[in-house]
């Protein structure tokens, strides 16, 4: 997970086109937040009453959140600390996708965890498995994208992000 984050938040810093990063990230090519420890992502799990999946654990360990590296490409992610239930923090947006026709999804985003996007066009959701030693599923969503975004999993999910701004840095020529 290191090895991935450094990649990206190294991209990162050549994609911003925005001025937003600091001359400090530029200088070490490093984005995140400082890493979570154990005692607060337990107490976070708690409070939740989930156990994290162990790759979501290992990017917390990394980085307790980083911003988005442009404007509308990917969600920033949060720090475990601000994460909580979608259906506590925008109660609207399962409200609207739980009418006629969405009832699946409002029930599975009543259930989601936003870890990213908070306050963004769109949502970076960990949705908890129904039974006890299922997957956890990984959700990119927005009103909108017609209907979710999922990914195989968190990695699979930033090696996506990482091959993304290696393209648009490539057509840009930075």
């Amino acid at each position: 997970m290191k090895e991935l984050l450094t990649e990206i938040f190294k991209n990162a810093v050549l994609f911003d086109y925005n001025d937003e990063i600091t001359d400090v990230q530029r200088q070490i090519a490093w984005i995140g937040n400082e890493p979570a420890d154990e005692k607060t992502i337990a107490e976070v799990e708690q409070k939740l009453d989930v156990q994290f999946p162990t790759e979501y654990k290992e990017l917390l360990k990394v980085a307790n959140g980083f911003p988005t590296w442009c404007d509308a490409a990917d969600p920033s992610f949060m720090k475990v600390e601000e994460i909580g239930y979608l259906r506590d923090i925008d109660p609207q947006i399962v409200e609207k996708w739980s009418g006629k026709g969405n009832e699946d999804i409002g029930a599975t985003l009543s259930k989601s965890i936003l870890v990213g996007g908070y306050q963004e066009e769109q949502y970076f959701l960990l949705i908890p498995p129904a039974e006890q030693g299922a997957k956890w599923k990984y959700w990119k969503f927005a009103s909108w994208i017609p209907g979710e975004i999922e990914f195989d999993s968190l990695t699979f999910y930033l090696e996506n992000m990482l091959e993304f701004m290696q393209e648009s840095l490539e057509e840009e020529e930075y």
